[in-house]
């Protein structure tokens, strides 16, 4: 059985095999045709909304042995793909080419994004965050640095931190009552009606 990945990661090295028993087609005469790695060229097409790959499989005796770098596989777009198997075989006016699979595969996020993604905050947070700590007095050298309408926090006065952590605290809270709208939940606004 063909082992094509139902899931990509980016920057994974990726690898799979076909036998050529697995690689057949048709012929005129309604006999199934297999198409060795000795004479045909398997390649994997890979198209969706995100944009389009390819992946050429090489002989692995008869068989097709397909692979892809990590550093290739790290610039494929994150999204679902349909995929067609193509074999071929000559060039020019006897060029062959037949279908003998599809599919369909995802590319996730790779270890790298995946953990640098661990961190969910919204920027407002993570802004807000950082001016805290530098107020507290318990900033990393990361929130130091942090840099806002070109000035990093470390050098900010402290009444300039005060009036930005009001500021970011004001976005945080709004984006906070649209996660719970969103929701479904209450917005934790106070509604008031007059009678």
């Amino acid at each position: 059985m063909p082992q094509e990945p139902s899931v990509i990661y980016r920057g994974v090295t990726l690898g799979w095999k076909r036998a050529a028993a697995e690689t057949t087609y048709i012929d005129a005469g309604g006999n199934t045709v297999e198409c060795p790695a000795s004479e045909w060229t398997l390649k994997y097409k890979f198209a969706g909304p995100a944009g389009a790959f390819e992946i050429t499989a090489v002989a692995d005796g008869a068989d097709y042995s397909a692979s892809a770098t990590a550093a290739a596989t790290a610039l494929y777009p994150v999204g679902e793909y349909a995929w067609v198997a193509v074999v071929e075989k000559g060039s020019g006016e006897s060029l062959q080419r037949r279908i003998v699979d599809t599919g369909t595969s995802e590319v996730k996020e790779g270890p790298a994004e995946y953990i640098a993604g661990l961190d969910k905050r919204s920027h407002a947070k993570k802004v807000l965050d950082a001016i805290e700590a530098v107020i507290l007095g318990r900033a990393t050298n990361d929130q130091l640095a942090y840099t806002i309408n070109g000035r990093s926090l470390q050098k900010t006065p402290l009444p300039d931190l005060l009036r930005l952590r009001s500021q970011y605290q004001a976005e945080y809270q709004r984006e906070l009552r649209a996660e719970r709208i969103r929701k479904g939940l209450d917005g934790g606004g106070n509604v008031y009606v007059r009678f």
